[in-house]
């Protein structure tokens, strides 16, 4: 992680992690750590958009079509959600990957979405076990069942 963001910079997910939505938030496990994260609803919405890789030009965009958000804050705060996922090995940067969409093409198709949201600073939460995640999200049944009944049928 030395080198810096920047607005044109291109980020992804790293293929170390695996993840699962649960309501709007979303649930990471780091395979390689074996730390458990969660993100808060507009965290979630940039995890979801990594699937691809994008440029954090794209990312800031696609926050302020959906969330009601001034753009100075949106990307300070973007920029240090997505250096905190890229020490904890979450995301990478990309050298030459360019996104699939383009700026106007991103806009265009957020722009036929619903009204924009109330908008809160992104959050990437570490757990150090599933224990601690399903008591601090309340989520137990939903994800214990999902991640030990696939250990059970790898077996």
């Amino acid at each position: 992680m030395d080198e810096p963001l920047f607005v044109h910079s291109i980020v992804v997910k790293s293929p170390e992690q695996v993840s699962r939505a649960i309501d709007e938030e979303c649930v990471i496990l780091n395979v390689k750590n074996s730390a458990y994260y969660s993100l808060d609803p507009v965290g979630a919405h940039v995890w979801n958009l990594l699937r691809e890789p994008r440029s954090v030009a794209e990312l800031r965009d696609s926050l302020l079509v959906t969330y009601d958000v001034e753009a100075g804050r949106c990307e300070r705060n973007l920029l240090e959600l997505l250096d905190q996922m890229r020490a904890e090995g979450l995301a990478e940067l990309c050298s030459a990957l360019r996104s699939p969409l383009g700026l106007d093409e991103l806009a265009q198709q957020e722009q036929k979405a619903l009204p924009k949201k109330p908008y809160s600073p992104p959050k990437l939460t570490t757990h150090g076990t599933v224990d601690e995640l399903t008591k601090a999200n309340g989520a137990h049944g939903q994800l214990d069942g999902g991640i030990r009944n696939r250990n059970r049928t790898r077996v």
